[in-house]
């Protein structure tokens, strides 16, 4: 029994830097602009004008979005290119 929990810690400790290189990769496609990453950069990047302009508006039913379009010349320029990345990345699929 203990030479297997050896075995299996010597083989886990030599898999370690694999399976860290493939959890970084499989996190690259989110943070450069697949998958749910285009959505959470545009919640980060539109935070603030969010309660700026949209504080009182209800979840859901798109409303969020709708008033942040209403307000799409009032929206910080990081917020503007975020909303955009969101919108190529939805057109493209």
């Amino acid at each position: 029994m203990t030479l297997r929990v050896i075995a299996f810690a010597l083989a886990l400790a030599a898999a370690a830097p694999a399976l860290a290189q493939s959890a970084a990769t499989s996190a690259i496609p989110d943070a450069a602009g697949g998958g749910h990453g285009d959505r959470r950069g545009a919640m980060k990047a539109c935070a603030a004008d969010r309660q700026t302009y949209c504080a009182d508006v209800e979840k859901g039913g798109g409303r969020i979005m709708k008033c942040m379009k209403e307000h799409a010349d009032k929206l910080a320029p990081a917020c503007k290119e975020a909303l955009a990345s969101m919108r190529a990345e939805r057109q493209g699929k």
